[in-house]
């Protein structure tokens, strides 16, 4: 209280102003190591983060890179899947002409076979009446 403060000789306010003293310079010091220290955990966040995102973009220009390789594998088995079935096709297309063409020469064969058997019945039977 305000008596017991009256009490203090000048030797021990002198001493308690000394330690009040001491005290605000540790806080002081304190406050300034704690700042200290923020601004290197902030500066060790910034760098995680960088490096995370440096980490990110060459992740995903690899990945960027691998499914432009896979798209181009995917076209050029697309043309060659493309290139088989137009070969097929031209294949069934000329199976389809070489059978009409033989169906076609089969009746012509059989034409020329009923011409011949008609010529030689009439070739006998013309024999036959001159002889």
């Amino acid at each position: 209280t305000m008596g017991d403060a009256e009490l203090l000789s000048d030797a021990e306010r002198e001493q308690a102003f000394d330690m009040g003293a001491q005290m605000a310079a540790l806080q002081a010091r304190s406050l300034r190591e704690l700042q200290r220290l923020l601004r290197m955990e902030e500066a060790a966040r910034h760098a995680a983060e960088q490096k995370l995102s440096d980490e990110t973009l060459l992740w995903r220009a690899g990945l960027d890179e691998r499914l432009k390789a896979m798209s181009d594998q995917t076209r050029g088995l697309q043309h060659r899947l493309d290139d088989e079935v137009t070969a097929r096709k031209e294949l069934e297309q000329q199976c389809v002409e070489e059978r009409t063409a033989r169906h076609l020469m089969r009746h012509r064969l059989n034409e020329e076979e009923e011409s011949r058997l008609q010529l030689e019945k009439r070739l006998r039977e013309e024999e036959e009446a001159g002889a």
